[in-house]
């Protein structure tokens, strides 16, 4: 009998050890694949610049291609619905889409999930942190010296099989995409 006690004991163990293992592999895989998204979001706005004012040597984007093309690859790679809310089981919360727009113009814009936020002034060597609440949302700072594209991806928090796990943290990405000025 003391046998078959301690093999339930081993046995469940073991079960509980494999299911937290599985739940930490598949936060992995989840983190790698929102960094992947907000790497492609950030890319495929950048790509939607003016291209009258690239001809004068002026980088400034298009917000309204770029916002578009970013909410259509936002829906396909992270898998949302148009209300923001996850379309599968992982993600328990909304998720939270900002984009940020640096460029010539010296007038940087915000998005949120996909409509404006609003603008403000900048000039090339000023932090983030002085300028926009970049640094207010995830905790980081950095310096603005090229045009440049920031998507930020807030996917909430993860649905996870052991209790006590679920609600431990929000899963936050951001990505930044420069150019590289055409002007000296």
């Amino acid at each position: 009998m003391k046998n078959l006690i301690i093999t339930i004991a081993v046995l469940s163990i073991l079960l509980i050890f494999t299911v937290f293992q599985s739940d930490i592999n598949l936060m992995s895989r989840e983190q790698i694949s929102l960094k992947d998204a907000t790497e492609e979001i950030a890319n495929t706005a950048a790509a939607q610049f003016d291209k009258e004012w690239y001809g004068e040597g002026y980088i400034m984007f298009d917000d309204v291609k770029a916002n578009a093309t970013a909410l259509q690859v936002l829906k396909r790679t992270v898998g949302v619905n148009n209300d923001f809310t996850p379309s599968n089981d992982y993600y328990t919360d909304s998720v939270e889409f900002y984009m940020y727009y640096f460029d010539d113009s010296g007038d940087g814009r915000k998005y949120y999930n996909g409509t404006g936020g609003g603008s403000f002034e900048f000039e090339y060597g000023d932090s983030v942190s002085s300028v926009c609440d970049i640094t207010t949302i995830t905790g980081k700072d950095f310096v603005i010296s090229k045009p440049c594209v920031v998507c930020i991806i807030n996917a909430g928090s993860p649905e996870m099989n052991v209790d006590g796990l679920d609600g431990q943290g929000r899963i936050m990405k951001m990505s930044v995409y420069e150019w590289a000025s055409p002007n000296p």
